[in-house]
Parts: C-alpha cells; structure tokens; sequence
C-alpha cells in the first residue's frame, strides 16, 4: 500500500470522512504544519493549563505526537521552560528542536529512551534530568523549575511512557491533582 501524499497545505482543500483527524494527518508529515488545533489553543491537551503548584504551571500538550507538534508547543511558550518529555523512540529528529530549544527550554526532564539522546543532543546547553515514569518526571520538574515558570508536558510521540494519549492525559492530570492534594494537606 503507498503512503498518502498531501500535495497542498490548505485544510480547505482536503476532504476527509472524520475532520477531527485532520490534526494528525497534518502532524504525521514532517514538511507539513498541523492544521486546525492552532486555531484552538484551548482544546484539552493542546497547550492546556491544566494546574498550578506554588509559583509553578503545568501546561499539558499531550496532543503534541509530534517533532513538529513539540516545536510548535515550545515555540508557543512564554517564559522560562522546562521541557517534560516521555518518549521511548531515540530515533526522532530531536536535533530539529534546536532553533527553539536553546532559548526557550531551561531544564529537560525526560523519560523513555529518548532521556539519552536528548541528554547527547543537549546536555551540554541545557540541564537533562532522567526520570523512571512519568510520576517521577512531575517530581523531577517541580524540584528543578524556578517560580514563575512553567512545565510543559509535550511528548512527542503518541505513546507517551508507553500509554495511550488519553491514558497519559488522564495520568498526567492525576498526577497533578495528589500532588495539589498534598501541597494543600502540608
């Protein structure tokens, strides 16, 4: 079976069954950009402030299955940055992040197998924290980001520690919620 080939980069242009995939489609292929979600910032998963602990924001980009959806998401970012990524493919071109990474991202907090690329791509610009899962990544984040910034979860993939997008966006957020808990119990 040949892989489809999109010849033009208007959403407009394309017909598709399910509309709700024209995200990923876009995503999927390096040269193009995602389509729809930028114009809707606010959908869950897709640059989300999903909580705040002390001075510090948690911003969920779950929907970020991509190099080009982890760019953008960092490109987006206002402020100091630290980067959580849980991805198990070492393989991506993380290298194509570099435009943005050094100005943007202050710490990488990373989980999977990618933790030793970035830290080979990286680590002698930036800090690289390696974490078990992503519980450990949340903790690792909150101890090494500063008041007033904030913690972006963009995986760059669609198993992120292994799980499925809305499983990780599940966990993610309940991670955050025991950790609120906890803060508001002390």
């Amino acid at each position: 079976m040949k892989p489809l080939i999109f010849r033009t980069t208007k959403e407009s242009d394309i017909k598709i069954r399910y509309p709700h995939y024209i995200d990923k489609i876009f995503s999927s292929h390096r040269k193009l950009p995602y389509a729809g979600a930028f114009a809707h910032p606010a959908l869950p998963g897709r640059l989300e402030p999903v909580a705040r602990v002390g001075q510090v924001e948690f911003i969920n980009d779950v929907l970020a299955t991509s190099i080009n959806g982890v760019y953008y998401a960092l490109n987006r970012s206002r402020g100091p940055l630290v980067w959580l990524v849980c991805n198990d493919n070492a393989g991506l071109a993380w290298e194509e992040l570099s435009p943005v990474m050094v100005y943007k991202t202050r710490h990488i907090v990373a989980c999977g197998a990618a933790a030793a690329r970035l830290d080979a791509l990286y680590g002698s610009r930036i800090p690289v924290s390696t974490a078990r899962d992503l519980s450990d990544a949340v903790r690792w984040a909150l101890r090494v980001a500063k008041p007033g910034s904030k913690v972006l979860f963009s995986p760059g993939t669609d198993r992120p520690c292994g799980l499925e997008t809305i499983e990780a966006d599940k966990l993610f957020r309940q991670i955050l919620k025991n950790i609120e808990q906890n803060n508001h119990n002390l």
